[in-house]
């Protein structure tokens, strides 16, 4: 799913997508969101040992530190990636303004 739209199930239930801020770096910014966030939790969630338990918890407040750190909220893996968010009108709607 993130490498095919560039979103989780959870933004596509919320309407959101994610856009490359380099319109040729699509594939790759996927990959690079891919590798760093569900990609990373699921080594995390895979890795037996004690210090998976560890990884997660620094991965989880890297994450929310990202997502309050950047001036637009957006989390770990759209930041690594070069990632913006947009909100996805719904159907028949008029376009919705990105904002500044």
């Amino acid at each position: 799913m993130v490498l095919v739209r560039g979103c989780t199930v959870g933004k596509v239930v919320v309407r959101l997508r994610t856009v490359a801020r380099s319109p040729g770096w699509t594939l790759p910014s996927r990959v690079v969101k891919l590798a760093a966030g569900p990609g990373v939790v699921a080594v995390f969630g895979a890795w037996d040992s004690p210090w998976s338990s560890v990884g997660l918890l620094v991965l989880g407040v890297a994450m929310l530190a990202a997502a309050v750190a950047t001036r637009d909220h957006r989390g770990l893996s759209n930041l690594l990636a070069g990632l913006d968010v947009r909100a996805v009108p719904p159907t028949g709607a008029a376009p919705m303004d990105p904002g500044p």
